[in-house]
């Protein structure tokens, strides 16, 4: 069982890695990045090419920023591909990519939101639900739950537990990360000028298809 503690351990800080960039904070990313050695194991990624080639761009990015404030360089390309205040080149809204005027609080975010509130989580009526840093906090959050089941004897009913909450996890990629992503990594490689941002696109989608595939597998038991 400790092979199962593992893997959902490593998937909730992945998430939250993710997260914590797409939502801007850039410092306390690149400190658990440093800490886990993250990208060093994703390079290795023969399987998953997205995975891999995104790890290296990220790796190659920063060996060629190594006198500038690198950063700063990430945060400002954050603002103009993420926040604005000029036109968003990769707008972080599952809605803007799935219905046709790209307007927010629709069926769709009402749809992410009702997951949220299914585990007692709250979004602010004001904050758009579908907004990827939460989509991939939501994410860690349920890996952080299934930590919490006894995973040291997995009798009937605990294992039950694990399979619906793994069932969640698969339906959220399936219907809503996954249904998006690949349209706005397209969008990133289109508009981003510093290695890191196409190289975290990248590796963002190499993630969440492997970790489907993961939760698939796993799923069987």
């Amino acid at each position: 069982m400790d092979n199962i503690k593992q893997w959902f351990a490593e998937r909730k800080a992945i998430y939250y890695i993710l997260s914590l960039f797409y939502a801007g904070k850039v410092n306390e990313g690149l400190e658990l990045l440093k800490k886990s050695n993250l990208l060093h194991n994703f390079k290795s990624y023969d399987h998953n090419k997205k995975l891999s080639q995104g790890a290296c761009e990220i790796i190659n990015g920063f060996n060629k920023n190594e006198e500038v404030d690198y950063k700063k360089v990430i945060l400002e390309e954050h603002q103009k591909l993420f926040v604005g205040p000029n036109e968003l080149l990769a707008p972080l809204w599952e809605s803007v990519y799935k219905t046709k005027d790209k307007l927010l609080f629709g069926d769709i975010e009402l749809e992410v939101r009702s997951y949220y509130n299914s585990l007692g989580l709250d979004v602010k009526p004001s904050e758009a639900a579908d907004y990827l840093p939460l989509q991939l906090a939501f994410m860690s959050r349920l890996c952080s739950i299934s930590q919490e089941y006894n995973l040291e004897r997995l009798n009937v009913d605990e294992l039950e537990k694990i399979r619906g909450n793994l069932s969640i996890q698969k339906e959220f990629l399936n219907k809503h990360l996954l249904s998006w992503i690949p349209l706005w990594a397209e969008d990133v490689n289109k508009n981003a000028e510093e290695q890191f941002w196409k190289g975290f696109a990248e590796l963002t989608e190499g993630w969440l298809e492997n970790d489907l595939i993961e939760i698939e597998r796993l799923y069987k038991l």
